[in-house]
């Protein structure tokens, strides 16, 4: 913290963009209950009290109350909503899921050329996925 004390954080993830940082928290909620606004005040207050404020601010959780979810959204937190809580039964799903919202998140924010290249590449990739499962079935 700025004060010099311990301050838990689930996930800290620095990207160097150049002479920049870009910093990324995460907090993970995975309970039972619905996340409800003390705890997002709670979250807000803890990435304010860091040493460095992180340029992203990630809450996952099962769910969140509307005024917590409203209030996440309001603080400047990415909420990512799993709808049931992550176990290892579900753990390759809940992956997929958080992945495909970073990366909706991301280029979307992503200057239009690169958003339309991106594109492209996602259709090669699954061309190229379709040609693999071809040839699999050809060699048998």
């Amino acid at each position: 913290s700025r004060t010099g004390s311990f301050i838990e954080v689930d996930v800290w993830g620095e990207k160097r963009v150049g002479d920049a940082r870009f910093t990324v928290y995460v907090s993970c909620k995975n309970w039972d209950r619905d996340v409800d606004r003390s705890v997002v005040d709670e979250e807000y207050g803890r990435t304010n009290n860091l040493r460095e404020i992180p340029h992203l601010r990630i809450l996952v959780a099962r769910r969140l109350t509307d005024p917590a979810r409203e209030t996440a959204i309001a603080d400047g937190f990415i909420v990512i909503e799993l709808g049931e809580k992550a176990s290892a039964e579900t753990a390759e799903d809940i992956y997929r899921l958080v992945y495909l919202k970073l990366r909706e998140l991301f280029i979307g924010i992503a200057p239009p050329d690169l958003q339309k290249l991106a594109l492209e590449v996602k259709d090669i990739a699954e061309n190229l996925r379709k040609i693999a499962e071809s040839l699999e079935r050809i060699s048998k």
